[in-house]
């Protein structure tokens, strides 16, 4: 219940997100509810909240979508083989070959974090653990995948960020020689493309030149700036013009 509520509020919160979602690894899955047999996992796992379309809704009299339905679902207990979305020929999935399987067989190939905290008794203490990848590493913690059509669902561009999980399997044992830490899951967000915003100013202090849409807008820099909106359609932007003493008029 954890993971679907997580889920559905990753997708009431902002607007852009049209989906949020955690795919798991075949058997690496805990269920909690298992007290007897405490070592059984699922075959597949992947609970995932999408934005839906409640324009035809009886309680809608406007007809149009007021992006306040979500449906919550579990993606891995479709009984149909196109739906499994381990297998290779599974649509857009780019997202999970990128980090699953995980064939690592030791702990040296994760990246580990520590977390101090010290509390206000003056007491303190240090939790480690393994997480996703480091921000020099390639492709990072964070892979966005290319713009796809989500056809048939909610019939437009995402894109999509990636992050793995990292897990120690076997989870239940205490030989910790038996365990290594892998990549057990992937967490993905699906955005509305035409929602991510797009920063045409030229590179200056505040814009790094790593901005892929730096420079591309069509103004005269000697005599008028670049001021951007939210968005990314073509031209959304707006010019100030300076005037001779070289102060900006609106």
């Amino acid at each position: 219940m954890y993971y679907y509520l997580s889920l559905l509020a990753d997708v009431a919160a902002v607007s852009s997100i049209n989906a949020s979602a955690i795919y798991f690894d075949q058997n690496v899955s805990y269920p909690n509810w298992y007290r007897n047999f405490y070592n059984r996992t699922f075959p597949l796992f992947a609970p995932k909240a999408a934005r839906g379309d409640d324009f035809n809704d009886p309680i809608n009299p406007k007809r149009y979508s007021t992006l306040l339905m979500t449906d919550v679902r579990d993606l891995g207990v479709s009984s149909m083989s196109t739906s499994n979305y381990t297998h290779p020929l599974y649509r857009i999935n780019e997202w999970f070959t990128s980090w699953l399987p995980d064939k690592s067989t030791s702990d040296y190939q994760k990246v580990a974090y520590s977390v101090h905290i010290k509390y206000a008794n003056g007491t303190q203490t240090t939790t480690e653990f393994f997480g996703p990848p480091e921000p020099q590493a390639d492709p990072g913690p964070v892979k966005w995948s290319p713009p796809y059509f989500d056809c048939g669902r909610t019939n437009k561009w995402l894109v999509a960020a990636v992050v793995p999980v990292a897990d120690l399997v076997p989870r239940h044992t205490k030989w910790r020689h038996l365990q290594t830490h892998r990549y057990v899951g992937a967490v993905v967000v699906e955005t509305d493309l035409f929602k991510v915003d797009v920063n045409q100013c030229p590179v200056s202090l505040g814009n790094p030149a790593s901005n892929w849409h730096a420079g591309t807008d069509r103004c005269h820099k000697e005599t008028t700036e670049v001021r951007v909106f939210n968005g990314s359609k073509k031209s959304l932007y707006e010019l100030s013009c300076f005037s001779e003493l070289g102060e900006k008029v609106f």
